[in-house]
């Protein structure tokens, strides 16, 4: 066993000439550079995942449902109903939309709709309807159940089961495909983390395979496998490390500037509510997923590095079995 005083002089030392190789290296921003890329598609791959995990919050949170109401009801128990509705435990809100109402909102959304209406006289076809925002998606089936009881089905359509199934599949069949989504991102971020190490890989072996005469001379001077490669892990540390920290720099440049960009996303665009929903949910978890990223990079530096020159260091004097 190496007394702490020696082991900690050897630490130093190949943590220096780890940089000492950095700073020597020809192609240093060649390698840089690549990595940035890579590690700039691990970023835009993490916000694509995010995105996709705050239009499933979104799904899962205040699902809206639309209730048809029955046309022989009174206002009295119009009223009532909702009143009731807004009571139940997995009610976020329950908003009375009227007939009169739906004319007027497609009287701006969908003009020749209207203007067909009006030209062959035909009264509003549009029934009283009851706007519902549930909690969660995973409470629809209980709400379809109180609904489908005799104190609430006087109250709605005939056609009410029809409509709230169609809607119920609907919303299923669009958490699934969002859910297949998020996971066919996290193969394509486990897919670049191994183009990563890949490269990582070859940066190594092209390496040691340059040092190979000062590697010997180590190797027959009793030298530890583990600090023959700490002057590399460091080395690929700190590249990593500028390459991360580009990355993060880039990717959140774009995003700051994405809204004044992109109209669909802006204050009234399309896309402003996944859009907020997403930078929430990026809001909270920043400072974990900084910190992650940074805690992997000596890890994928010493994984990258060790399989790298395996092979080599693991050949008895290096290539000395060629001659």
């Amino acid at each position: 066993m190496k007394p702490k005083g020696k082991t900690s002089i050897l630490w130093r030392r190949a943590i220096a000439q780890g940089w000492k190789q950095l700073v020597r290296e020809k192609h240093w921003l060649l390698t840089i550079g690549t990595l940035t890329g890579i590690c700039v598609l691990f970023q835009l791959l993490l916000m694509s995942y995010i995105g996709t995990t705050g239009f499933t919050s979104i799904l899962q949170d205040k699902t809206t449902i639309r209730l048809e109401l029955n046309e022989n009801i009174s206002n009295e128990s119009i009223s009532q109903f909702v009143t009731d509705l807004q009571a139940l435990p997995y009610i976020h809100r329950a908003q009375l939309i009227t007939a009169e109402s739906t004319y007027e909102i497609l009287k701006q959304r969908d003009p020749a709709l209207i203007g067909f209406l009006e030209e062959f006289n035909i009264a509003n076809p549009f029934p009283d309807t009851v706007q519902v925002q549930i909690r969660s998606v995973a409470d629809y089936e209980s709400f379809v159940a109180e609904l489908s009881t005799e104190k609430w089905r006087s109250a709605l359509s005939p056609s009410f089961s029809t409509a709230t199934s169609d809607q119920e599949t609907y919303i299923r069949q669009t958490l699934a495909v969002s859910t297949a989504i998020s996971r066919a991102i996290l193969a394509f971020i486990a897919l670049a983390i191994a183009v990563l190490v890949y490269i990582i890989i070859e940066i190594i072996r092209s390496k040691i395979l340059r040092k190979q005469e000062e590697i010997i001379i180590q190797r027959l001077c009793g030298a530890l496998h583990f600090y023959i490669l700490l002057p590399f892990i460091t080395e690929l540390s700190i590249i990593l490390l500028i390459a991360v920290s580009a990355s993060i720099i880039i990717v959140f440049s774009v995003l700051a500037a994405a809204p004044r960009i992109f109209t669909s996303i802006s204050t009234d665009g399309i896309l402003h509510q996944l859009w907020e929903r997403s930078s929430e949910i990026l809001t909270e978890q920043v400072i974990v997923l900084i910190a992650i990223q940074l805690v992997c990079i000596p890890i994928i530096a010493w994984l990258g590095t060790w399989l790298g020159s395996y092979t080599t260091l693991h050949n008895r004097y290096l290539g000395l079995h060629r001659h």
